[in-house]
């Protein structure tokens, strides 16, 4: 999960979210940050950020129906090491992203354990 905003800190979310919450949780300074970290990877990769979107909207269904870890697909979720590798390796010029992702993706694994 990603939290940010004025509403929260990244100390509140370290000692009142993450103990409580199942999976990783990752603190930005804005939640908006989200969509703009995804739209700077892909705008990097010559791709329209609109690609994304019937993910995003799928992702939104789903949560209307399900848990968050019921919801929760990818390449983690199924333990595909493979893909990850090649997702770690075209992270390798973003190095903060690169850690977020393998952050992200091992509390993913450890939570489907």
């Amino acid at each position: 999960i990603m939290i940010g905003g004025a509403t929260t800190s990244e100390l509140h979310v370290a000692l009142k979210i993450a103990p409580v919450y199942g999976g990783p949780v990752v603190w930005m300074k804005d939640a908006s940050q989200n969509a703009l970290v995804a739209q700077k990877l892909m705008a990097d990769k010559g791709l329209d950020f609109k690609l994304m979107l019937p993910l995003l909207e799928e992702t939104v269904e789903k949560l209307h129906h399900l848990t968050a870890k019921d919801a929760q697909t990818g390449p983690a979720a199924r333990t595909d090491h493979s893909v990850m590798d090649k997702h770690i390796k075209a992270l390798e010029a973003y190095p903060a992203y690169k850690k977020l992702y393998e952050e992200i993706a091992e509390g993913i694994i450890t939570e489907e354990k």
